[in-house]
C-alpha cells in the first residue's frame, strides 16, 4: 500500500527499541519467545536499475534457501509492469555487507499474456522455484483480475501463472445485491477497501500452510472511525485466514481476528497502524505480524513507526469467524499479542519479511521496504538475527537393495518437526529393519528433524525382514540368524518358522505342521495353515513309499486340493480319494533373490 500523507507532525521521536511485552486482547503460552537481533541496513536510493528496470515499490520479499536469493514483488501497479526482482544479499553474524540486484521477470498469464494493472503486495516462496502473490484490488477497475483481491502461484523463473488460491468471499468487494464492484465504489457494501486488502501473505517452512491478512478493516467490519482521506481505520480487525494444502489444491481453513494498533493520535492527526506484512515462524500457526504507522507529515525515509508483534494463530482465546460476515457489533475473541521489536525514526515504508540465509546456526529475518517511487525515500532492507534454530537437512541413509524418501520432500526442515522416512525396497526385496530395536520395520517411519542421527534402513529378503521382528539389529548380524537353515530352540529350521508363521523364540515349533486324517468315505485329508499373506516361499507337498524316493504332488493342478480361510490364517487341503499306505512331507523353499 502507498501509505496515505499527513498533514501535522507527530514530535518527540526517539530511537530504535526493542520491547518485550504483553499488547490487547486474548493470551496464548510461549515456548520460546522470538528475539531479534540488529546486524544491519543497506539501501538502494530511487532510480536504482537492473537491466533497464526501475526497482521500486518492493512491498514483498521471499528467499530462495537453495540459490540464497531473493525474490521480491512491486506493487507498480500498471498494467504489465508487476514485475518479480530478483537479489542476492551478502551479509553474515558479524555485518551487512552489500546487495546485488541480478534481474526480474513480469508477472503474466499461464499464456505468457501480461497481467492488467495490479496492485500485489504480499509474497511468499515455496520450494521448489515458485511464488504466491496477494493483491490488495484496486479503485475504479473493472476487469476483475484488477479489482478483486486474489492469491496466485507464478513461475519464479519465467512469471507466468501456476496456481490459484481461491479467496473467502468476505475479501471480496461486493454491492447489497451480492454483484462485484469496484473497491471504493458508491455501491460497495462489504470487502476489501481500496488499496487495503491483502497486503500479507506466508507460507510455512513445510509448505502446507498458507496465511493471509488484510491491510485494515474490511468495510462491512468497521464500526469506528473510518478516515476516508488518508485511507485508515482506527484499532483496525484484521482478518487472518489460514489456508491448507490438499493435493493440488488449497482449501481455506479458519479465520481469526487481529487488532491493529491505535497508534499515535496529536491534534487531529491520526496515525493509525496498520497490517503490512505477516510471517510464519514454524509449521504450527505461529506468526510474526509487522504493524505500520506514520510517525510525522511527511513520507520522506524517517517518517515510519514499526513494531513487529508475535501472535499465535491457534490462540484459544480467539474465535473462528470465518461464518461472520460482519464483525460490527460483535464481540469475538481476538488473537493476542506479543511485542517483539519496535522502531520509531530511521526507517522507511517497510512492507515485506522473509527468513533468510542460516547466521551462526540461527534463522536471520530480512525486511524490506516500499520506496512509493519517491526521489526523498529509498528500498531500504534490514537484516536481523534470530533466536529461532536454523532448518536441518534430513539426508536418508539405507544398506541394502532399495531406496528412501523424506517426506514432504524439502531441502531441509525445521528441527524438532516431524518427517516421514519411506523405505521402499527393490522388488523382491523387504526392508529388514532401521537402526532401532527389534520390529521397528514399518515402511513409514516418523522422524523428528535435528533429533538424533537420521535412521538408517536396511534391506534384504524378506525372511531377514521376519526375523527382525524378533530379534534387535545387533543380535541379528551377531549370530548364525541371517541363514534360513539356523535351527531354533527346537531344533526346526528358522525358514519353517518363517514359512508357518512360528515363534521362532520357542522351544515348541516340533509339532509337524502337516496333518493326516481319514474322510468320512475312507478318503485320506491332507492339511495345513500358512500366514495371511503368505511369505515368500514355496510351499511343497511330496509322497514317498519307503521314505527314500519322495515324488511331488503338484498342489496348482491337483484335483482334491482347496485353499480356505480359518482363523485369519489360510489352509491348504489336499483330499486323496482312497486310503492308503505312505509319507508325506511338506518342503519350503526361499522365493527371494539371492
Amino acid at each position: 500500500m502507498k501509505h496515505p500523507f499527513f498533514p501535522f507532525s507527530q514530535v518527540g521521536l526517539v530511537g530504535v527499541t526493542a520491547v518485550l511485552g504483553w499488547v490487547g486482547w486474548g493470551s496464548a503460552a510461549w515456548a520460546d519467545e522470538l528475539e531479534l537481533e540488529l546486524i544491519g541496513m543497506r539501501s538502494w536510493p530511487t532510480g536504482e536499475t537492473v537491466g533497464g528496470v526501475e526497482i521500486r515499490d518492493l512491498s514483498g520479499i521471499g528467499h530462495d534457501r537453495e540459490t540464497d536469493t531473493f525474490h521480491a514483488v512491486n506493487d507498480s501497479g500498471g498494467a504489465g509492469q508487476a514485475r518479480l526482482f530478483r537479489i542476492r544479499l551478502d551479509y553474515d553474524e558479524n555485518g551487512f555487507y552489500g546487495k546485488e540486484a541480478m534481474g526480474s521477470v513480469r508477472l503474466s498469464y499461464p499464456n505468457g499474456t501480461q497481467l492488467p494493472s495490479i496492485d500485489a503486495e504480499g509474497l511468499a516462496w515455496s520450494w521448489p522455484g515458485s511464488v504466491f502473490v496477494s493483491t490488495e484490488g484496486r479503485a475504479g477497475q473493472s476487469n476483475p483480475d484488477s479489482r478483486d483481491p486474489w492469491i496466485w502461484e507464478f513461475d519464479a523463473t519465467n512469471g507466468r501463472r501456476v496456481g490459484v488460491v481461491p479467496v473467502p468471499g468476505v475479501y471480496l468487494p461486493r454491492a447489497a445485491n451480492g454483484q462485484p464492484v469496484a473497491p471504493g465504489a458508491d455501491s460497495q457494501f462489504s470487502g476489501v477497501r481500496s488499496n487495503l486488502g491483502l497486503e500479507s501473505l506466508t507460507l510455512s517452512h513445510d509448505g502446507r500452510t498458507l496465511f493471509t491478512a488484510n491491510e485494515a478493516a474490511l468495510l462491512q467490519d468497521d464500526a469506528r472511525v473510518f478516515d476516508s482521506t488518508f485511507n485508515q481505520a482506527q484499532n483496525s480487525d484484521i482478518r487472518i485466514t489460514r489456508f491448507v494444502r490438499d493435493g493440488e489444491n488449497w482449501i481455506a481453513d479458519g479465520q481469526k481476528v487481529y487488532r491493529a494498533d491505535q497508534g499515535h493520535l496529536v491534534f487531529i492527526v491520526r496515525a493509525f497502524n496498520s497490517v503490512s506484512s505477516i510471517l510464519s515462524l514454524d509449521n504450527a500457526g505461529r506468526l510474526l505480524v509487522l504493524e505500520r504507522g506514520l510517525t510525522q507529515a511527511s513520507l520522506s525515509t524517517g517518517s515510519y513507526r514499526i513494531r513487529l508483534y508475535e501472535v499465535d494463530f491457534n490462540d484459544p482465546a480467539a474465535e473462528d469467524v470465518s461464518d461472520v460476515f460482519s464483525l460490527a457489533g460483535q464481540t469475538v475473541g481476538r488473537l493476542g499479542k506479543r511485542l517483539v521489536w519496535e522502531s520509531t525514526s530511521g526507517l522507511d515504508n517497510i512492507e515485506g519479511m522473509s527468513f533468510g540465509r542460516d547466521v551462526a546456526g540461527r534463522r536471520s529475518l530480512v525486511m524490506v521496504s516500499d520506496n512509493n517511487s519517491a526521489a526523498d525515500q529509498e528500498t531500504q532492507f534490514l537484516v536481523f538475527r534470530t533466536n529461532l534454530p536454523a532448518p536441518v537437512p534430513v539426508v536418508p541413509s539405507w544398506e541394502g537393495p532399495g531406496t528412501v524418501e523424506v517426506e514432504p520432500a524439502r531441502p531441509d526442515y525445521l528441527p524438532g518437526g516431524t518427517v516421514t522416512l519411506r523405505a521402499i525396497p527393490h522388488p523382491g526385496r523387504s526392508l529388514v529393519g532401521w537402526s532401532a530395536a527389534a520390529g521397528d520395520n514399518a515402511l513409514a517411519r516418523p522422524f523428528a528433524a535435528g533429533v538424533g542421527n537420521v535412521p538408517v534402513a536396511e534391506f534384504g529378503n524378506p525372511y531377514a525382514a521376519w526375523m527382525r521382528g524378533w530379534f534387535t539389529r545387533e543380535e541379528f548380524a551377531a549370530g548364525a540368524l541371517g541363514n534360513p537353515l539356523t535351527p531354533d530352540p527346537s531344533g526346526v529350521p528358522h525358514l519353517f518358522n518363517y514359512a508357518f508363521g512360528r515363534d521362532p523364540l520357542a522351544a515348541t515349533n516340533s509339532a509337524n505342521p502337516l496333518t493326516v486324517s481319514t474322510g468320512a468315505n475312507g478318503e485320506t485329508v491332507l492339511a495345513f495353515d500358512r500366514p495371511r499373506p503368505t511369505p515368500a516361499v514355496s510351499y511343497g507337498l511330496e509322497q514317498s513309499d519307503n521314505l527314500v524316493d519322495w515324488t511331488a504332488v503338484d498342489l496348482q493342478s491337483h484335483p482334491g486340493a482347496e485353499t480356505s480361510v480359518l482363523n485369519g490364517r489360510e489352509r491348504v487341503t489336499i483330499t486323496e480319494p482312497a486310503a492308503g499306505t505312505g509319507f508325506f512331507r511338506l518342503t519350503v523353499v526361499p522365493d527371494w533373490p539371492d
